[in-house]
């Protein structure tokens, strides 16, 4: 069972809410404004999920589509709490990385790499605030089975400042 599948299961499981898939036209969309190809896994989840409905049980939302966008167009003008201005500075090639997720309502956030690469893997970074990151996945996919084996591991790694 790949991942799609599994998490299918475990969020019925759960009970948490999902959106609808984005169609075809929806991700094609996507990819045009952002000037990218998406991965084939991360296409797959979009089309069968495109998101969730509020947030899992350990407080992760995962955004849609039209939520999604670019490392310094989603979190430079973020001056909160936690504050994520600078980041664009301070994480090498920001502008290839777009944020899809948030952890307990943007205490952390989930981001995908979706340019300056080949579209196969989309590595993902676990985000704290303007200077503390760590890649914590080396795909999408990746990311997925981390989640799927305990969503907590995906925001109790030592972050590295950079």
């Amino acid at each position: 069972m790949d991942f799609i599948e599994r998490l299918t299961l475990a969020w019925t499981e759960e009970g948490v809410e999902r959106r609808e898939g984005a169609s075809r036209a929806t991700v094609a969309e996507f990819e045009n404004r952002h000037g990218i190809t998406l991965p084939d896994d991360v296409r797959r989840f979009y089309m069968e999920f495109n998101g969730t409905i509020g947030t899992d049980e350990e407080l992760n939302a995962f955004w849609s589509l039209d939520e999604i966008d670019s490392v310094p167009k989603k979190l430079s003008d973020f001056r909160g709490v936690p504050d994520y201005g600078g980041i664009e500075m301070n994480l090498a090639d920001a502008e290839n990385y777009f944020v899809f997720a948030d952890h307990s309502i943007w205490v952390h956030v989930f981001a995908m790499q979706l340019r300056g690469q080949p579209p196969v893997n989309a590595p993902v970074l676990w985000i704290a605030n303007g200077r503390t990151f760590d890649r914590i996945a080396e795909s999408f996919a990746q990311f997925w089975e981390l989640y799927l084996a305990d969503p907590n591991r995906l925001i109790a790694t030592e972050p590295r400042r950079r």
